[in-house]
């Protein structure tokens, strides 16, 4: 907006050496705030577990931060989920959140549709010569086939022992049957090599 003083038609234009003055005012309107979108990457309980990304947009532009929320590879961690809009108009500050769920054992199944068993052996060794705890993951499963939480896992995995008692014990046996137990939370299974009976 511009205003200023001007001769009316009737005034005599200003003689030489005078001075003719003016004065101007000038609005200019400031620009829209810019909008932030920000990526929170969090667990299962929204806890930190990477670097925010924060993308800048213009108010009222088209946004998309589809490449900025992609998966990462979190050591450890497996993408879950992603809540929020990844394209859309920027009318406010936005916050997206994508979720990860742990994958302890890396293998590239949420450890939630896992169970964990545990082999242990006493008295002897597996027949393999070790005598470590050996730990193994079974995936949990619906009827119909789905990874589920609420699922049923299958051991179709068990390790072989009997055949490497110590001194004075014989082949024994499992404190319960392993193979083909179907579970929904984790197990221990124990093999006992039993004292040798000498006749």
């Amino acid at each position: 907006v511009i205003t200023g003083a001007a001769a009316d038609a009737d005034d005599k234009l200003p003689e030489n050496g005078s001075s003719f003055s003016a004065s101007a005012e000038i609005t200019v309107a400031n620009p829209p705030a810019p909008v932030m979108i920000t990526i929170h990457f969090v667990d299962e309980d929204g806890n930190q577990i990477a670097e925010d990304t924060t993308v800048t947009v213009n108010k009222n532009r088209a946004y998309d931060v589809t490449e900025e929320a992609a998966e990462k590879q979190i050591r450890k961690w497996i993408y879950d989920r992603t809540e929020g809009n990844l394209t859309g108009i920027a009318d406010e500050n936005k916050e997206i959140y994508v979720y990860y769920t742990q994958d302890i054992n890396e293998d590239g199944i949420a450890d939630k549709y896992q169970v964990k068993v545990t082999f242990r052996v006493t008295n002897g060794a597996w027949d393999d010569g070790t005598d470590e705890e050996k730990v193994a993951y079974f995936t949990k499963f619906h009827a119909e086939g789905s990874m589920a939480e609420d699922g049923t896992a299958i051991v179709d995995t068990v390790p072989a022992a009997g055949n490497r008692p110590d001194s004075g014990y014989a082949a024994g046996d499992w404190d319960a049957v392993p193979s083909h137990a179907a579970l929904t939370a984790d197990a221990v299974y124990t093999y006992t090599y039993i004292p040798q009976v000498i006749q």
